[in-house]
């Protein structure tokens, strides 16, 4: 695909978002990998071929020509590449950056995110549609419209485009939608450039980038919003709903033992048999 500085990869829950992004940043690595590293140091020169199987080149006392290898990450060894990555997901089998939101803001000015592919699991959590004006809303949109001075292709997952802010889906040069097929395995991606008013199609096999990622992970909601959600539990809106829901209790005192008294049955007639 061509590059472009902000992409959306919008699907429902289980339809391939992370799994996409996933293997777009794998991809990228693995085609920039130049070299295997051992855990004492020592580093083989290989070429790509295809994810985590490599070309090791000819080495003396080793191999005289070219020979395919899988990386052995049993062994302890990891791939060297000249792709950077950002994800705030965790990732296994490659080099990457854990930008987590406390990472990011932490390294904003210093230079570090740039230059690379950035993925951000889950996007409305740093980009709700409805708090535009919330701080850290505000820095990710900010960053977004640096994307292309900072070098970067950020990629945002979401499962409806309009659950993250406008300034995200009006920067967006491209969007990818993802339809899973349990039976096949295969994702169908649709792929629109936004800018051009094209599209096309792309399929490819899931299950060869299941080990890269944990489909299960969650990325941390910031800790400082949920303790403002859990003040407003506490008092507030939350006392008012809470005094409100024991006034309605309270024409009801038998509500405490799981059953409420309505009488005896009265006998309907007249409905035939």
């Amino acid at each position: 695909m061509a590059k472009a500085n902000c992409t959306i990869v919008e699907a429902p829950q289980g339809e391939g978002k992370t799994n996409t992004a996933t293997a777009i940043a794998v991809d990228k690595y693995f085609d920039s990998i130049y070299a295997v590293e051992s855990p004492e140091g020592t580093q083989l020169p290989v070429r790509p071929y295809k994810l985590d199987t490599v070309e090791l080149q000819p080495l003396d006392g080793i191999n005289t020509e070219p020979m395919l290898v899988q990386i052995p990450y049993e062994l302890g060894w990891q791939p060297k590449s000249t792709e950077r990555i950002f994800a705030n997901y965790h990732l296994f089998g490659i080099e990457y950056m854990y930008a987590d939101p406390e990472t990011v803001l932490n390294l904003i000015n210093t230079g570090i995110i740039s230059s690379g592919t950035w993925v951000v699991d889950e996007a409305y959590i740093t980009g709700e549609a409805r708090r535009g004006m919330n701080t850290l809303n505000l820095v990710y949109t900010w960053l977004a419209q640096q994307m292309r001075k900072r070098d970067i292709e950020l990629y945002l997952l979401v499962q409806h485009g309009r659950f993250i802010d406008w300034r995200f889906r009006y920067i967006a040069k491209r969007k990818i939608l993802c339809r899973y097929d349990e039976k096949t395995n295969m994702i169908r991606l649709l792929v629109q450039n936004l800018a051009k008013g094209t599209e096309k199609t792309l399929r490819y096999y899931a299950p060869n980038y299941w080990k890269f990622f944990d489909s299960f992970e969650l990325p941390p909601m910031p800790d400082l919003m949920v303790q403002k959600a859990g003040a407003w539990a506490a008092a507030g809106k939350g006392e008012k709903e809470i005094k409100r829901l024991l006034r309605k209790m309270q024409a009801f005192p038998n509500l405490e033992t799981g059953t409420i008294d309505f009488g005896q049955p009265t006998e309907v007639t007249g409905l035939g048999k």
